[in-house]
């Protein structure tokens, strides 16, 4: 009877033994791949913004989220002790671009005159899509073009740039030791920079509140002067 029962207990734990041999596996190339394009579907992050266009310079608190198909960017004024943060200035992307900036409403008005349909990196929700296709690419050269965009790698697989060919901008990031985004730098087209200094951030979780979508009106002739301004080359 002990024979057997030891017998038993033998076999049990080579099965577990082995059982657990196959669900531990190393992680493949691929499985780091998709664990790092993974964070860019869904993600929540605070921090502090820097603006620098022309002369001007400026540094505030930011909130951003982002889901598969929507983008949001508040750029937010601390208050008092940082109590109740009011948008200075908040960005949706979605099936449509809103801008709201209540001291400067005029930019609002311009920017519901573009027609952008859709958010140009609603690309990267479809994580799977892009491993199965682009994934052997990827983890042999560090880079691809899906579309109008050129990614580029780093060794460790994380996304480090995006540089968008239609409108000349590009999207740079550097991690930190935890392998979470840092610092988030947007390039506009060599007129404007946008730095995020990330502070937090957490994955999976995301809301977007989409902000109101704005009625485009004819652009007055003062509307058109600023607009040309700012889409001339910086210094002229």
């Amino acid at each position: 009877m002990k024979t057997k029962f030891r017998l038993i207990i033998s076999l049990l734990l080579a099965a577990l033994l082995l059982t657990s041999c196959a669900t531990f596996r190393a992680p493949t190339p691929q499985d780091i791949l998709r664990a790092e394009l993974l964070k860019w579907k869904n993600f929540s992050a605070e921090g502090v913004m820097e603006v620098n266009y022309s002369f001007i310079s400026l540094r505030k608190m930011f909130s951003v989220n982002k889901t598969g198909d929507e983008f949001r960017l508040d750029m937010l004024d601390g208050g008092i002790m940082g109590i109740n943060p009011e948008p200075l200035m908040s960005l949706y992307m979605g099936p449509y671009l809103s801008l709201k900036i209540p001291i400067y409403p005029d930019l609002e008005q311009i920017a519901a005159s573009l027609d952008i349909q859709s958010n140009p990196l609603a690309f990267l929700k479809d994580t799977d899509g892009i491993v199965s296709r682009y994934g052997n690419e990827i983890i042999a050269n560090h880079k691809v073009s899906i579309g109008d965009a050129d990614l580029s790698f780093n060794e460790r697989l994380q996304l480090t740039r995006i540089d968008i060919r239609d409108v000349d901008s590009s999207l740079e990031v550097a991690y930190s030791k935890k392998g979470d985004p840092d610092i988030v730098t947007f390039n506009l087209e060599n007129k404007a920079t946008l730095k995020l200094l990330v502070d937090s951030i957490s994955y999976g979780q995301a809301e977007v509140s989409p902000l109101p979508k704005s009625q485009p009106a004819p652009l007055s002739d003062d509307l058109l002067k600023l607009m040309d301004k700012l889409l001339s080359p910086r210094g002229k």
